[in-house]
C-alpha cells in the first residue's frame, strides 16, 4: 500500500511511504519525460523499523517520521542529508519536538526553518494534532499546537 505522498515545489520529485503493518519503507519517484519513474526506496530506510513521511524541500534535505532504535517515543521524526548522490542515516531531531508519543507526519517550511508535524502527545485537542515548531540554533523550540479547526485561520498570528 501506499500512502502519505509528498511532492516536492518543482513538481519534479514525489516522495510517498510504502508498505504494510510495521514493514514500511520511504520511497522516492522522480518525474521523467514519459511520466514517472520506477520507484525506489531512500538509502535511510532501516530493515525491520519502519519509515515514512518524508518531505524535502529541495532534495538535499530530507525530515522523515521513524520508529528506530534510540528513539524518544513511539516515533520520531528525523532529518537526512544527501552527500554524493546518497542520503545520509538520518539524524534524530531530538527535544523537542520528539516526545515518548507517536511524533510524525513532518512538512519542512520552504523557509527551511519551519517544521509542521502531527503529534498525539499530551495537551492535544484530539487523537492527533498539528503542531508547529521553529529551528533554533542547533535544536528546535517548543512546538505549539495549532488548535482546533474552528480556531484556525489565515490570518493567525505567528506563534513565535
Amino acid at each position: 500500500m501506499e500512502d502519505a505522498p509528498r511532492i516536492s515545489p518543482d513538481g519534479q520529485v514525489l516522495y510517498f511511504t510504502r508498505g504494510k503493518d510495521r514493514d514500511v519503507e520511504a520511497h522516492v519517484s522522480r518525474k521523467t519525460k514519459d511520466g514517472w519513474s520506477q520507484p525506489s526506496p531512500l538509502d535511510f530506510n532501516l530493515k525491520s523499523f519502519p519509515t515514512g513521511a518524508s518531505h524535502s524541500q529541495d532534495d538535499n534535505i530530507i525530515y522523515f517520521a521513524s520508529i528506530r532504535p534510540g528513539g524518544f517515543g513511539s516515533g520520531d521524526i528525523y532529518v537526512s542529508i544527501k552527500a554524493n548522490g546518497r542520503w545520509a542515516k538520518g539524524d534524530n531531531l531530538g527535544s523537542p519536538p520528539n516526545t515518548k508519543y507517536m511524533d510524525s507526519e513532518p512538512f519542512i517550511a520552504s523557509d527551511h526553518m519551519t517544521l509542521y508535524f502531527a503529534s498525539d502527545r499530551k495537551g492535544g485537542r484530539g487523537k492527533t494534532d498539528i503542531y508547529v515548531t521553529q529551528k533554533k540554533g542547533a535544536g528546535w523550540s517548543e512546538p505549539v499546537n495549532l488548535g482546533s479547526p474552528s480556531t484556525l485561520s489565515l490570518t493567525t498570528a505567528n506563534p513565535f
